[in-house]
């Protein structure tokens, strides 16, 4: 007999109860712990629409550590950040614009309950 089940991903779950021949079924929907929307692009040109690269939607979830890297195509690394607060990256490298292309990111976020996520993709950088 089980008590519990721990569920570690989201989806759908089903589960059928049996006592003596009289059953019960239900389904549950397990959501991730929080939204993130990471953009596949950003224009870091001043005008206060997309001048940072920072996954939306994530200061206002429940998280406990953030750390995100930003890397060239050469795999150098251009930007990093542990500040659950912050800005984002500017499309700067030590106070330089850096050129128009492809960057990837590695993104790391643990929740107040301990879960941990990863994300990594690429982002473009356009002025």
């Amino acid at each position: 007999m089980t008590s519990g089940i721990y569920i570690r991903h989201h989806g759908s779950y089903s589960v059928t109860a049996d006592l003596d021949g009289c059953t019960a079924s239900d389904t549950i929907v397990i959501d991730k712990n929080c939204y993130i929307n990471i953009p596949n692009v950003f224009t870091p040109n001043g005008d206060g629409n997309g001048d940072y690269f920072l996954p939306r939607q994530l200061l206002s979830r429940n998280i406990s550590k953030f750390e995100m890297h930003i890397y060239n195509r050469w795999g150098h690394e251009v930007f990093e950040t542990m500040s659950i607060n912050g800005r984002g990256w500017d499309g700067k490298l030590g106070g330089d614009d850096q050129p128009v292309g492809v960057y990837i990111y590695m993104i790391n976020v643990t929740f107040a309950n301990g879960i941990t996520e990863r994300y990594q993709g690429n982002v473009t950088l356009l002025r």
